[in-house]
């Protein structure tokens, strides 16, 4: 079974699918059994037939925060092998021997044409502008018919990994709808809308909020009660990311009589920041977004102690990525940095773990979070000491 049809089964995963679970009924629908290991024995039988590679003007830009389609675009593009680097710095020398050591290990893999996976690579190099850019770090990936980087901005664990999936755990951070907000600008002369995150704050083009340029206090409600209506028609009528409006107080209550947006953050910024800088508006926004994020992962951390004695959590690894396959886990708590190696096929629900990383294995860890993304679900990265009795995987289950 080819990969399209596993994200696209994982795509239509409802709420109330059957998880595998050790002391329950682990008989499955037909729909669920996602044959990974079909995936596995294709690509080895096709280890020596890289039919294409793309061309050096073929390595795209991705860009560092993916929503839901781009995640899944990104997988679908797993043809036979793939190769994923990671790089905390943006320094073309050290990327040259990371491409050198995922040579070593697409030898060992047993993937005699590794060097052709990694062309784009040393293609890249060669792209001054790729290296003179203002990041911390760069993810490179590649596999048969395409190849792609992305300047990250902060310097990721160097890591390297060649198997039959892209690596993207280390892009769950920037992936996380928990991880990034709205800002909505007010005034009597402007509205403006920025989606930010820690790291940045960008004007939205595709929203053309109505001016607000009436002077007439008494038309101050039916014009921003226009910007709320285009707001949430063109970008947050399928959004849950925090809204934090800043304007001058009075225009604050006025919105928030007249918008359906549930998620907005309820202290404001109190201004008029018509001429304020962009990097000026991240910094401040930053204030108050920080104890927000802050608070929602404490509050999911709260809620799985306070169900870490039933069934509803677990950080029991052999329930856990199972159940991140099924659908049953809908939060996700990742020790940072921290892997587990092996293989789980979700048709015959044979899961195996090593305790060394072992030629052509799989990170669990990667692709339980995945899972729980694409099936609607929130991954939180944490320290070690943040994570529930130091686990390595924790999760929250919407159902025993």
């Amino acid at each position: 079974m080819k990969k399209e049809k596993y994200i696209k089964e994982a795509d239509e995963i409802q709420e109330n699918a059957p998880v595998l679970h050790p002391n329950r009924n682990t008989q499955k629908k037909k729909e669920h059994q996602l044959t990974k290991q079909e995936d596995k024995e294709e690509a080895q039988a096709g280890k020596n037939e890289i039919k294409h590679i793309p061309h050096i003007g073929q390595v795209r830009e991705l860009p560092y925060r993916m929503n839901k389609e781009e995640l899944v675009s990104l997988i679908k593009k797993c043809k036979g092998h793939c190769v994923s680097m990671y790089l905390p710095s943006n320094d073309p020398i050290a990327f040259k021997a990371r491409l050198k050591e995922a040579e070593q290990q697409g030898e060992n893999f047993g993937l005699k044409d590794i060097q052709r996976l990694l062309e784009p690579g040393y293609a890249l190099i060669q792209q001054e502008d790729v290296w003179q850019s203002s990041g911390q770090g760069l993810a490179f990936f590649s596999t048969q018919g395409f190849a792609g980087y992305v300047r990250l901005p902060e310097a990721p664990e160097q890591e390297v990994l060649v198997n039959d999936h892209f690596l993207l755990k280390p892009m769950i951070p920037y992936m996380n709808e928990g991880g990034y907000f709205y800002l909505l600008t007010l005034s009597k002369h402007q509205a403006k809308l920025f989606k930010g995150d820690r790291f940045s704050l960008q004007f939205v083009e595709a929203v053309e909020a109505p001016k607000i340029v009436d002077d007439i206090a008494e038309r101050d409600e039916v014009d921003i009660a226009e910007v709320a209506r285009t707001v949430e028609k063109e970008i947050l009528a399928r959004e849950h990311a925090p809204l934090l409006l800043a304007g001058v107080d009075y225009l604050h209550p006025i919105f928030m009589r007249a918008t359906h947006y549930k998620n907005i953050v309820e202290t404001g910024l109190v201004g008029n920041y018509d001429q304020i800088s962009i990097p000026a508006l991240h910094k401040q926004a930053m204030e108050k977004m920080q104890p927000v994020f802050d608070a929602d992962v404490q509050r999911h951390l709260d809620e799985y102690y306070n169900k870490c004695n039933g069934p509803l959590a677990s950080q029991i690894q052999s329930d856990v990525i199972p159940a991140a396959w099924f659908g049953q886990a809908g939060r996700l708590f990742i020790q940072e940095g921290a892997h587990i190696w092996g293989h789980f096929d979700p048709a015959t629900q044979q899961l195996d773990m090593h305790d060394e990383q072992q030629p052509g294995d799989d990170c669990l860890i990667n692709e339980a979070a995945m899972q729980v993304l694409l099936n609607g679900g929130y991954v939180h990265i944490l320290p070690k000491e943040q994570m529930p009795e130091g686990a390595v995987v924790a999760a929250l289950f919407r159902y025993p």
